[in-house]
């Protein structure tokens, strides 16, 4: 029975943190202009942190003691575990639709300039890494001459 009780413990601290993996991710979404946007993806990896006591314990639990669990509770008590399984594959696999891992997946075309970005800052920009591009390819010239 104790068994029976940690894992459903370790199930709801599951749900717990695909709530907040989930509300992370929505607010990353929702919100593309603002500045401390990279934060929200910190709490998805936090969450997922914590979370990492449910997505390995409670397989290793319902595995180890599969005999004290029936199939329905052992199908029950993984929902959570496969839902963040199929959230990682999300994240990680680049094919699937908005991945952030994808090509141009973030909502701004240029993720480091925002609608209030300075003009000069902008062209400082982009003229530094002209020159730098333009040192590479002089360095690589002088290497193959």
């Amino acid at each position: 029975m104790a068994r029976k009780i940690i894992a459903l413990l370790l199930s709801l601290w599951g749900w717990a943190m695909l709530g907040l993996v989930f509300h992370y991710t929505y607010l990353y979404y929702s919100s593309p202009l603002n500045p401390s946007r990279d934060e929200y993806w910190e709490g998805v990896g936090l969450a997922w942190g914590v979370g990492l006591v449910t997505w390995i314990g409670l397989p290793t639990l319902m595995i180890s003691f599969r005999n004290e669990f029936n199939r329905t509770f052992a199908i029950l008590m993984h929902i959570p575990v496969v839902i963040a399984f199929i959230y990682l594959l999300w994240y990680w696999v680049p094919i699937l639709p908005h991945s952030p891992t994808a090509p141009n997946s973030s909502p701004s075309a240029a993720p480091n300039l925002s609608l209030n970005s300075d003009p000069a800052c902008i062209a400082f920009r982009s003229l530094s890494t002209s020159r730098f591009l333009g040192s590479v390819q002089r360095l690589g010239a002088g290497v193959a001459g």
